[in-house]
């Protein structure tokens, strides 16, 4: 029985995989531990979807290199209105960030229909 559970990690690429997701887990473990206790669950989910419109800025502006400058500005952005619209207390957490959300992938996607092919 414990043959059928190593016989795949003796391919080089498996091993290299296993390597990988122990990795993963021993620097992500700790990280998500910290999100959850300070409540920043929805904050980091919320993260994606709103990079989307710096990621199409950055394509048009410098190609396939433009991307991860337009994804970091975008996502300084966002953590930057986060914060402003948090930081008076008039407006919840979730919120904000659901607001922020909406209006950044909103961008987006009107970003990426008014590019012409």
């Amino acid at each position: 029985m414990s043959g059928v559970l190593v016989t795949p990690f003796q391919a080089p690429f498996m091993a290299r995989a296993l390597t990988e997701l122990v990795l993963l887990a021993v620097i992500c473990g700790p990280v998500s531990v910290f999100v959850f206790v300070r409540r920043l669950s929805f904050v980091s989910d919320a993260l994606t979807p709103t990079i989307f419109p710096g990621v199409v800025i950055g394509f048009v502006a410098g190609g396939v290199e433009g991307v991860f400058a337009g994804a970091l500005i975008a996502g300084v952005v966002t953590a930057v209105a986060l914060t402003l619209l948090t930081r008076r207390g008039a407006v919840t957490d979730d919120a904000s960030t659901a607001v922020v959300l909406t209006a950044m992938f909103a961008v987006g996607v009107v970003l990426v229909s008014r590019r012409s092919s």
